[in-house]
């Protein structure tokens, strides 16, 4: 009995798939910002499907079809909410495909919509549904299954679309990166802030470094919530990145950090750039009153009212006399 048993125990062991002990690392899925191979959701698509084969051009370091561009966009659309892994192909392929600069803004609003999404987790609903199975009630158990499956299919696309904005540099979608790295509490959602800090990080280097355009005062307020984050790093690159763009809209939250009793690198920092700061706000001000004062003149006023130094190169009855067309006119 004893060696069937010990014969039984060994052809177990080798049919049935041994799960990893905690020992063992798992291995992530996904990375910090740059990961050179697609989610692994890329084996489940059809081989004929476009996104599979664009992405697999990628991986092989060959050109992709040109229509890839658009085939990935029409995948993050709404039209394609019930099939999420195209979704998810779409948003990696938004960040590791060449985009033409006539297409940046589609690609932009694209990742930005994706990121928008919200889980369904820690709502109302899903609180009453929580209760009723705690007490027995089992007639929401799969409604409430279902949701967390949601919120992990939403999240995982929405990971993929902050790696992406990171990677091709979109800061119009940087308070929705905020909102992301921000919102604690859901399940399921750490990868989710991993990314989204990974990217903030990635914006906020490429503002300090090249403040180029005029950017909204959302985006000022945004990357204020970051000066109280609990990341080491992040509220430091976010004084760095007001530094060169902050204005009124982040004033209240430097000035609360340069008043700080603490005397620390922050708020040195802090105290640093507030003068700048502040002088930026005064002359967005000053730019939309419509009655302002008028700047000093760089000449003399009476060198702008003075009369003509030299006599005019014709005389007088040849600049007087009447037209061709009239003269015809009296002929007549």
């Amino acid at each position: 009995m004893r060696p069937l048993l010990e014969a039984f125990r060994i052809l177990r062991s080798r049919c049935v798939r041994r799960a990893p002990s905690r020992a063992e690392p798992m291995p992530p899925r996904y990375s910090a910002l740059h990961r050179p191979t697609p989610p692994q959701r890329l084996r489940e698509l059809r081989h004929e499907d476009p996104l599979r084969q664009a992405a697999e051009a990628i991986m092989a370091r060959t050109p992709p079809d040109p229509e890839a561009l658009d085939q990935a966009i029409a995948a993050m659309s709404k039209a394609e909410s019930g099939r999420w892994k195209r979704r998810l192909i779409g948003a990696w392929l938004l960040g590791h495909l060449p985009i033409p600069e006539g297409r940046r803004a589609d690609v932009e609003k694209a990742l930005t919509a994706a990121l928008k999404n919200r889980a369904y987790a820690f709502n109302g609903c899903t609180g009453i549904l929580a209760v009723l199975c705690t007490f027995g009630n089992l007639i929401g158990a799969p409604w409430l299954i279902w949701m967390l499956i949601h919120d992990g299919r939403v999240n995982a696309v929405r990971t993929e679309a902050a790696e992406a904005i990171g990677r091709i540099g979109c800061i119009a979608a940087l308070p929705e990166l905020v909102a992301a790295a921000t919102n604690a509490g859901r399940p399921g959602s750490s990868k989710l802030r991993s990314a989204t800090l990974s990217a903030l990080k990635q914006l906020l280097r490429q503002i300090a470094e090249n403040p180029s355009g005029d950017h909204p005062s959302e985006i000022e307020t945004s990357i204020a919530r970051l000066l109280s984050g609990k990341d080491p790093d992040m509220p430091m690159l976010a004084l760095d990145a007001l530094e060169r763009i902050g204005g009124a809209g982040c004033h209240p939250a430097v000035l609360r950090l340069a008043r700080r009793p603490d005397s620390d690198p922050l708020q040195h920092r802090a105290a640093q750039i507030l003068p700048i700061i502040v002088e930026r706000a005064a002359r967005a001000r000053a730019s939309s009153r419509l009655l302002r004062p008028a700047e000093r003149p760089a000449e003399d006023v009476s060198l702008l009212l003075r009369p003509g130094t030299s006599p005019p190169d014709q005389s007088t009855e040849l600049l007087l006399r009447p037209s061709e067309s009239d003269e015809a006119e009296n002929a007549s």
